[in-house]
């Protein structure tokens, strides 16, 4: 229903569109322009699937070569794929939504020559991922336990997550850069960087997971997310032409996070009942966090009015 919705409204856009075309206002070259970003883009979509499958598959395989039997294999990688990634995954939905709207902003600005606003919505974009998945991150890195018996009743999974947990920026990170990349017609960029990082996650998944387990999967996406995201920036970084500000945005909110952390474990040590300490300690890390945000957009706007 939710396609079907989607295409109908993509739909009526178009013809719309098309009026307006028929009027007068014609565009030359918009087939070229048009497959020189939809090519890269669908292209690496597809590769991106068929590896992702072949990595898929190849997985609880190589698992069972580990422990000797499927059903644990399958286990643990269920854990972490339909378990512990939706979790970790679910506060970046409000970040993939930004990305998205950004395309447009980025891409218009990049068009029209305007570097200044290039510059000040990717360094905003940046520095609201980094901060965010921050504070994401120390969330769950204090909290894991917690989240996994309240919501699966499965320790393992809190076990996961928690190892999980210091890779968050990374993924939060690659999601926002791949967006803006894409505005910055770029797409070729993020074209290569998933194909060479899935290329390279099979061959790890092949040979290391038979010596390793699943501490071999868990290290894996680890360097995996570090790998990609790192080029993506590095990318975003040097075609916007901006200088990344590591201590404003990952050190500060990484030392109010753990402060959040620890303050939110201590609190909530002396409540009985899971949900109810998980509760309690996420809104102190929360209200922590939150605080320390307020109070840097505030003494940036008092400079800013300096």
């Amino acid at each position: 229903v939710a396609e079907t919705v989607s295409f109908a409204v993509n739909w009526l856009l178009y013809l719309q569109d098309r009026r307006q075309l028929e009027k007068g206002h014609s565009v030359s070259g918009v087939f070229k322009k048009i497959m020189h970003i939809a090519l890269p883009i669908t292209g690496s979509s597809y590769i991106s699937s068929v590896l992702h499958t072949a990595e898929n598959l190849l997985v609880p395989q190589r698992l069972t070569a580990f422990h000797g039997t499927k059903a644990r294999g399958l286990e643990l990688f269920g854990a972490i794929r339909g378990m512990a990634l939706p979790i970790l995954f679910f506060p970046a939905s409000f970040l993939t939504s930004l990305s998205t709207l950004l395309i447009p902003e980025v891409s218009s600005a990049a068009a029209a020559g305007n570097v200044r606003k290039v510059r000040e919505t990717v360094s905003y974009s940046v520095e609201t991922t980094l901060i965010l998945s921050t504070f994401a991150a120390c969330v769950f890195m204090f909290n894991a336990a917690g989240i996994g018996n309240a919501v699966y009743g499965d320790s393992d999974v809190g076990q996961i997550i928690r190892v999980l947990s210091p890779i968050v920026p990374f993924m939060y990170l690659e999601s926002v850069t791949a967006g803006l990349l894409k505005g910055l017609d770029c797409q070729m960029n993020m074209f290569r960087y998933n194909t060479i990082d899935s290329l390279i996650r099979i061959a790890a998944v092949f040979f290391l997971l038979p010596m390793f387990g699943i501490k071999g999967y868990l290290g894996i996406m680890a360097v995996s997310n570090c790998f990609t995201s790192s080029l993506s920036a590095v990318c975003l970084f040097r075609t916007a032409k901006i200088k990344p500000d590591l201590c404003g945005w990952v050190l500060k909110p990484l030392c109010v996070g753990i402060v959040g952390g620890l303050l939110g474990t201590a609190l909530s040590a002396p409540i009985s009942g899971t949900v109810a300490r998980l509760v309690v300690s996420v809104t102190i890390q929360a209200t922590v966090c939150a605080a320390a945000y307020l109070l840097k957009i505030k003494r940036k706007r008092m400079c800013t009015a300096c």
